[in-house]
């Protein structure tokens, strides 16, 4: 069992996982002509403001910890944790996409899937940003850095995602350029017991991140389409108030949400294959098209069969280790 000063961040992966099954059968939802109202537009809103960045927070939390007890090694490591699952799934996936094409609501061929492995196709773009990113951080992270160095880095990772648009023919550099700042966000509050501050003010980040919201929901399809300062900001004021809400949750909500959280990996992986399914076999099969009905059982189906599969697995394979590479 996790020591229980971390269940807050299974916790917090549970919510960043659950709006991350949300937003991509919302939007293919939307991509296929099923709309239940504004309100799922400004839903997508709300959540593509944020959801990401705090799954980076996260890792950064945890990232010089792990430098820490790997050093250097930490880069092979890394390799096997991201590189492998997001080669692995990125071809099982299209392959699927390829044989179902012609029931998507964007064709996919062939030469499409290859170059996603260049080019990081659907949610496996995460992965692949994730690796570079531990990447750039552990030459500033093998040697503790005074307070300064590292506050100076997250300036100028700040300033990197709000003012340096890379072009995406090289998309290792510009993943780092528009989200390392989330990354060193994550080892601040790590190394500077940040967390009893949001802990304390817990209602207040919640106040005063739904407040943002509200306010600028009728301007964040411009504001917060590409990155700028009130994207830079708004990301970091929801995060920290998902993080302040998870450490003061009590037991009974957190229990549902770690379990999610700990299986965040699979379901991050496997979602999009199973919500896709339940909206072709709705559609297609049944002729259903109510989108509030697709939207409950394709993010059930999202959440809920990468965890059987993920529980299945460990009954046949015993877990950790023994389970087959492809599934770790």
């Amino acid at each position: 069992m996790k020591d229980v000063h971390l269940r807050w961040i299974d916790a917090a992966k549970g919510v960043g996982i659950v709006l991350v099954v949300y937003g991509h059968v919302a939007r293919g939802l939307l991509n296929a002509g099923l709309d239940a109202g504004p309100w799922m537009k400004m839903l997508d809103a709300v959540i593509y403001s944020f959801h990401m960045p705090l799954f980076f927070i996260l890792s950064g939390y945890l990232l010089e910890g792990s430098v820490v007890r790997h050093g250097w090694n930490l880069v092979a490591k890394r390799a096997g944790s991201l590189l492998y699952p997001f080669v692995v799934w990125s071809l099982l996936q299209g392959g699927i996409e390829v044989l179902l094409s012609r029931h998507k609501n964007f064709p996919v061929s062939i030469e499409d899937v290859l170059l996603g492995l260049i080019f990081p196709r659907q949610q496996f773009w995460y992965l692949y940003a994730l690796f570079f990113l531990t990447a750039a951080s552990i030459p500033l992270l093998v040697r503790r850095r005074s307070p300064y160095v590292l506050t100076l880095f997250f300036a100028g990772a700040a300033c990197a995602a709000v003012y340096l648009d890379l072009p995406v023919f090289i998309p290792p550099l510009a993943y780092v350029a528009g989200y390392w700042v989330f990354i060193l966000f994550g080892v601040l509050l790590c190394r500077y017991g940040v967390l009893e501050v949001l802990r304390s003010y817990w209602v207040g980040l919640a106040l005063m991140a739904t407040g943002a919201q509200f306010l600028l929901l009728d301007y964040q399809s411009v504001a917060l389409a590409g990155h700028s300062w009130l994207w830079l900001g708004m990301a970091l004021l929801c995060a920290c108030a998902v993080v302040a809400v998870c450490l003061k949750m009590p037991p009974g909500l957190q229990g549902p949400l770690c379990l999610l959280g700990a299986a965040s990996l699979e379901i991050f992986l496997m979602h999009v294959i199973f919500a896709a399914g339940i909206r072709i076999v709705l559609m297609n099969v049944f002729g259903i098209r109510s989108a509030v009905l697709h939207l409950v059982l394709g993010v059930l189906a999202g959440l809920v069969l990468p965890c059987l599969i993920k529980r299945l697995a460990a009954n046949v394979w015993g877990g950790g280790s023994r389970q087959p590479r492809w599934f770790r």
